[in-house]
């Protein structure tokens, strides 16, 4: 059986942190260790999660320490599983596979780990893995967020220990989630979403990325497209996606003028080897040139 190390970061997910805590208690796979690590809340969770969790001997509620103005959009929560995996080094927890989960999730299936470690066991090939996640419209509408079956999902993620290591870990920055994917399938890897396994997101993902408002959500995702060294097409693509969101042609219009000054001003965080991975990736996707197992 292969050894599961899982990784939660929280923080004032008081409201989703019950449910979630149940979905993993529920699954019928036990050889795991979970760190949940509580990134500084003020609303009660790590009282809640503490509560909710006692006489487990393989989960721990980790208090991080955390100072005001530390917390930088997509790298931190890779500097909290950066820590967590130290945690596993100190606690002498050889996982074999590593999930990234949120609090804000909620696994519907109690098979879920059982599926995904199978995976993982019987195809040395497979590198990154996820659920399929979805999110419920302010209509009750099931909404899946994305359709492309390559593309791991960042709130639910798991990763074979060898390839991990051959991409170097995570980058601490906006857009590892994505960049994760195209560094492992250069390195000979399969990423793969599996369809069969449902992921509950309590929260549209653009929702949440516009907390401080629309346009500083906006500078958070070109950002993100910058830092994966995207060529400008990709933001004229995106652009016309927004198009009929909320607020109508205002979100659009400031995401292309936005990423017309960001290709200008702001340096991308890859090296030329790098680069040329993420380019080499797009390029397979645009041919559909991508393997996957069954």
């Amino acid at each position: 059986m292969m050894k599961l190390g899982i990784i939660t970061p929280f923080k004032n997910e008081s409201k989703t942190l019950e449910p979630f805590i149940k979905s993993i208690l529920k699954q019928k796979y036990r050889d795991y260790r979970w760190l949940l690590i509580n990134d500084g809340s003020d609303d009660g969770g790590e009282v809640l999660a503490k509560s909710l969790l006692s006489g487990y001997d393989n989960i721990t509620v980790v208090n991080r320490e955390w100072k005001i103005g530390a917390r930088k959009t997509g790298g931190n929560v890779v500097d909290v599983i950066n820590e967590g995996i130290t945690m596993f080094e100190d606690l002498e927890y050889d996982w074999d596979i590593l999930l990234k989960i949120d609090a804000d999730t909620e696994l519907i299936d109690d098979n879920h780990f059982d599926f995904i470690c199978e995976k993982f066991r019987m195809n040395d090939s497979l590198g990154i893995a996820s659920g399929n996640v979805y999110h419920y419209s302010s209509q009750g509408q099931k909404i899946y967020e994305s359709k492309y079956r390559w593309k791991t999902q960042g709130q639910a993620k798991y990763y074979r220990r060898e390839c991990f290591e051959a991409i170097g870990g995570l980058k601490p920055f906006k857009g590892w989630d994505g960049i994760d994917d195209a560094f492992a399938r250069s390195k000979g890897y399969i990423t793969q979403k599996f369809y069969e396994l449902d992921v509950l997101h309590k929260y549209e993902t653009q929702t949440r990325s516009d907390e401080g408002g629309i346009f500083a959500g906006v500078k958070r995702e070109v950002t993100g497209y910058r830092n994966r060294a995207y060529p400008f097409y990709f933001y004229m693509v995106k652009a016309l996606k927004l198009i009929p969101k909320k607020p109508f042609i205002l979100r659009a219009t400031y995401f292309l003028l936005y990423s017309f000054y960001a290709n200008i001003f702001i340096s991308h965080k890859l090296s030329k080897e790098e680069v040329k991975m993420i380019r080499r990736h797009i390029r397979n996707q645009i041919k559909d040139q991508f393997d996957y197992i069954d």
